[in-house]
């Protein structure tokens, strides 16, 4: 257990994971390397995330959608050369492997999780490496405007002609959020509510999530995303059984570049 005294920070690591507290509160679990008793690809994602109360937020391996797994970013759409060689959503003809881990509190007092991985192809018996993924997780201190943190995400591409879809009928890929009680979630979006459909809504900068009939749940949770320094306002969102998606690139697909990396970053934001 190690232990940052001043900012109230604790991180316990294990053989594949780190759990942060702070102030003796459970924060959230990220898992940096696959755990035996899952799938080889379910590493590089958070769960579970915990509110101010220190209730669970968040689902891993639900039963309607077994791929999901709390706050994770994939796509299920990669493709080289027009050709779909690997889908990271399910696991299907790829392989992550961690590079790098570490965990450090900066001299502002926030808390980071550092993570590198190598992403290949193991379509036609290759064992082909296709992309470089660097995850930077930055947590704030609780304070009175309650609980922030932020995930940066960015892609270089390993060879030429790599892209990510999103998937052909919602758009599905990139960031997303599997909530607990989805199906009873309230949706906002620049200050007005928003009715989940079939496909991606566009929305404002920022999508607030609530749960009016849960005490246990947060009163809100907002979420935002940027592509490159720029707002991304399509997302896939349910009140059913499911989880919440940034939809990036959504319909159709976007190119990955060797020299120029993409850039996702991600903000979640919990008020008191």
């Amino acid at each position: 257990m190690a232990n940052a005294v001043l900012t109230g920070w604790k991180a316990e690591q294990g053989l594949t994971y780190v759990r942060l507290y702070h102030r003796n509160k459970p924060v959230m679990t990220y898992h940096f390397a696959p755990c035996r008793n899952y799938e080889p690809w379910r590493m590089n994602y958070i769960h579970p995330v915990h509110g101010l109360s220190g209730a669970v937020l968040t689902e891993n391996t639900p039963e309607d959608h077994h791929h999901q797994r709390g706050l994770f970013w994939a796509w299920r759409e990669i493709y080289l050369l027009g050709e779909k060689i690997a889908d990271g959503w399910e696991g299907h003809n790829i392989r992550f492997e961690p590079l790098s881990f570490e965990h450090v509190e900066d001299l502002s007092g926030n808390y980071s999780l550092r993570g590198h991985y190598r992403w290949y192809s193991t379509k036609h018996d290759a064992d082909l490496p296709i992309m470089d993924e660097a995850v930077v997780i930055t947590l704030h201190p609780d304070d009175e405007h309650g609980r922030r943190f932020s995930v940066d995400i960015t892609l270089k591409a390993l060879v030429a002609g790599l892209s990510l879809g999103g998937t052909p009928d919602k758009g599905y890929g990139g960031p997303s959020v599997r909530f607990l009680h989805s199906e009873d979630i309230t949706i906002r979006t620049k200050g007005q509510a928003v009715t989940a459909q079939f496909a991606a809504v566009e929305t404002g900068d920022a999508v607030a999530f609530s749960w009016p009939l849960r005490p246990d749940m947060p009163d809100e949770i907002e979420l935002s995303c940027l592509i490159n320094g720029t707002p991304w306002t399509t997302w896939v969102l349910r009140q059913e059984k499911s989880m919440q998606n940034a939809a990036y690139p959504g319909l159709g697909s976007v190119p990955v570049d060797m020299e120029a990396p993409l850039n996702i970053h991600l903000n979640w934001r919990q008020a008191v």
